[in-house]
């Protein structure tokens, strides 16, 4: 609650003894917002903010209005950022992180199997963006491997709100981040976890050829 109080950046519109944001004419605020405030998430995030929505200045203004300021430490309570098929609430703009995705070979979930971390992003980067957008589940689990900040967008609000006002924008922000996450991390991550499983089997495979082999002898030396 403590960080989110300090790093919410619409906190400098809250009036003040000697200074009433609030009274500027609505299209400086909305100038102020796209402009300053949260330049750095409209530049950075390509993939959900497009040439053409870097264009609508109302639509930069009205989704701010969402973002949630948020941090995940690398502890055992908080490192966890979506577990495998979790349902995902909120997508992430990630300021700064190092964040692990990986998957568990035997079940679901990182509390009950061994996790194998399959790839590992640091830096700025949207995380959870197609799950939100696209209603789906965590395909894989994401771990905070550092201390990982930036802010959230919740699933309701761009569904109920965003998406209802914007829908030529909502459909090219599912069709960018469908593609991505397909491409970069679904297909690469899934083929790891097949190897894996592969090797798995070919060692499971070996272990019961031996178990067989030993059993046998031993059958063999009591018949003897």
């Amino acid at each position: 609650m403590i960080y989110h109080s300090q790093n919410d950046r619409k906190k400098c519109f809250e009036g003040q003894d000697d200074y009433c944001p609030e009274l500027l004419p609505f299209s400086i605020r909305e100038e102020l917002i796209s402009k300053y405030l949260y330049h750095d998430l409209f530049t950075k995030y390509k993939r959900f903010f497009d040439p053409e929505a870097l264009k609508d200045v109302r639509f930069q203004y009205e989704i701010t209005a969402g973002f949630l300021p948020r941090r995940f430490e690398n502890s055992d309570d908080d490192k966890i950022i979506y577990d495998e098929d979790q349902e995902v609430a909120e997508m992430y703009f990630i300021t700064d992180c190092f964040v692990g995705i990986g998957f568990s070979l035997f079940s679901n979930g990182i509390s009950r199997q061994q996790t194998i971390m399959s790839q590992q992003q640091r830096g700025r980067q949207m995380i959870g963006d197609h799950y939100v957008v696209n209603k789906s589940h965590s395909h894989f689990i994401y771990i905070a491997l550092e201390l990982t900040v930036g802010f959230a967008l919740t699933r309701s609000f761009l569904h109920d709100y965003i998406f209802v006002k914007y829908p030529d924008i909502e459909v090219r922000i599912k069709g960018s981040t469908f593609n991505y996450f397909k491409n970069f991390i679904f297909r690469p991550i899934d083929e790891h976890r097949k190897k894996e499983i592969e090797m798995m089997n070919v060692k499971r495979n070996i272990y019961r050829s031996i178990e067989i082999k030993q059993n046998h002898e031993t059958t063999k030396q009591k018949s003897v």
